[in-house]
C-alpha cells in the first residue's frame, strides 16, 4: 500500500542539518545518476554549539499495526541516526541494531518486503531488515546527501532525490530488494521538497517551492510542470489505488487526476508556513498541524474539520497515516512519538 505523510516539517530541518552539513563537506556536480563524485577534506575544523534530537522520520508497517522511527541527533558536528520498531499491538518499542554515523533523514518501508531502506547526510543509502537491522544492500552518492526516498509499493521500487537545495543533484529509482539503478537523472535539488510515486509506474512527483514536476525516470523526460497559483506546496500524495493526486499549498487542497493532467476539485483553506499537512491513502482525509501541536481531521470530500484533538508531547516535525487512515502518528521536535485513533482522538501511544 501507498504510505503518505508530510515532509514538510523534516524537509525544513533536513534543510538546515545540509547546511551545517555543506560548511565542511563540498559536494560534486550533478551529472549522470551512477556518478560518485568525490568529497573534499575539510578545510577547516568547526565546532558548532549546535544541539539536536529529533524524530527525522516514520512509516508504518502494511497492516498498520507497528511504525519505523528514525531519529537523528547532532551534537555540534557530530551527527548520529538510530531506528526503532513501535508494536502497538503489544505495546513495545524495540531498537533496530544500525550504524548510522552521518544521520538517518529519510525512511522508507517497501510493502510485502522485511527491507527498511534509510538515507542519510553522506549520500548513503541502505536497505535492512527490521527489527534485526541485518543488512541486506547499501548504495553511496558521495557528495549529495539524501533528501527524500519514497517506496512505491506494487512494482517494488524505491525513488530518491539527492543533493543540496538549489544546487545540481539527481532523481534515482532503485530496485527495493537488491538497490540496483533501474532509472536516473540529473536534476536541479528542490528547496522545500515534496514528493509522491504513483501506483505501478517509474514516474516521481516533486515540488520546489510552488511548482510541481511530474518526471518519467525511466525515460529522463519531464511528463509536466505545474505553477500552483495558491502558494507553496506544503505536502502531495496520490491515491493508493488510482491516479488521483492531492496537493496542499498555502492556501488550499487540490485534488487533481494526474493521468489527464486536471483539477477535479479545490477547497480553499488558509495555512500558515509553519503548519504541517498529510493525506490518508484514499486522499479523503487530511491531518493539519496547528501552532505546532494541535491536530485538524479534515474530510477532504466536503471541505468539513471532522474533530480536532491536542498533542501532550513536543512540537511536532511529522505525520502520517496508517494504511487504512484509521490511525495517525506524529513525530516530535524532542524525540517522542505519538500515535491516535483518527475517529476518536484517542491517543494509543505511549502506553499510559
Amino acid at each position: 500500500m501507498t504510505k503518505q505523510g508530510s515532509w514538510f516539517g523534516v524537509a525544513a530541518i533536513g534543510m538546515l542539518c545540509i547546511a551545517l552539513f555543506a560548511v565542511v563537506h563540498v559536494g560534486g556536480a550533478g551529472g549522470s545518476a551512477d556518478d560518485h563524485s568525490k568529497v573534499r577534506q575539510p578545510t577547516r575544523e568547526l565546532m558548532l554549539p549546535f544541539f539536536m534530537d529529533t524524530v527525522s522520520a516514520l512509516e508504518f508497517s502494511d497492516l498498520g499495526n507497528s511504525i519505523i522511527v528514525s531519529r537523528l541527533t547532532i551534537r555540534g558536528d557530530l551527527k548520529c541516526g538510530s531506528l526503532s520498531l513501535i508494536d502497538l499491538k503489544h505495546g513495545d518499542e524495540i531498537q533496530v541494531p544500525v550504524t548510522a554515523p552521518a544521520g538517518i533523514v529519510a525512511l522508507a518501508v517497501q510493502s510485502g518486503s522485511p527491507n527498511v531502506v534509510i538515507g542519510g547526510f553522506d549520500g548513503t543509502i541502505t536497505a535492512l531488515t527490521a527489527p534485526s537491522g541485518h543488512p541486506s544492500w547499501s548504495r553511496t552518492f558521495a557528495g549529495f546527501p539524501i533528501q527524500s526516498l519514497r517506496a512505491c509499493a506494487r512494482d517494488g521500487t524505491v525513488s530518491v532525490i539527492c543533493g543540496f537545495p538549489g544546487k545540481p543533484g539527481k532523481l534515482v529509482i532503485l530496485n527495493a530488494r537488491t538497490g540496483a539503478t533501474i532509472a536516473g537523472l540529473g536534476i536541479m535539488t528542490p528547496f522545500g521538497l515534496s514528493s509522491a510515486c504513483p501506483p505501478n509506474r517509474n514516474v516521481v512527483v516533486f515540488s520546489s517551492g510552488s511548482e510541481l514536476t511530474s518526471v518519467d525516470v525511466g525515460t529522463r523526460k519531464v511528463l509536466w510542470t505545474r505553477h500552483m497559483l495558491s502558494g507553496e506546496v506544503k505536502a502531495i500524495a496520490f491515491a493508493a489505488s488510482r491516479l488521483r493526486l492531492a496537493v496542499a499549498t498555502d492556501h488550499g487542497i487540490e485534488i487533481r487526476d494526474a493521468a489527464a493532467e486536471k483539477t477535479i476539485r479545490t477547497f480553499p483553506f488558509q495555512f500558515e508556513s509553519s503548519e504541517l499537512v498529510a493525506f490518508s491513502g484514499s486522499l479523503t482525509l487530511a491531518a493539519i498541524i496547528r501552532e505546532g501541536s494541535t491536530i485538524e481531521i479534515l474530510d477532504v470530500g466536503r471541505g468539513l474539520t471532522l474533530r480536532k484533538f491536542k498533542s501532550e508531547g513536543s512540537r511536532i516535525v511529522t505525520i502520517l497515516f496508517s494504511p487504512d487512515g484509521s490511525t495517525l502518528a506524529a513525530g516530535g521536535l524532542e524525540g517522542d512519538v505519538r500515535v491516535w485513533k483518527v475517529d476518536s482522538g484517542q491517543e494509543v501511544w505511549p502506553r499510559k
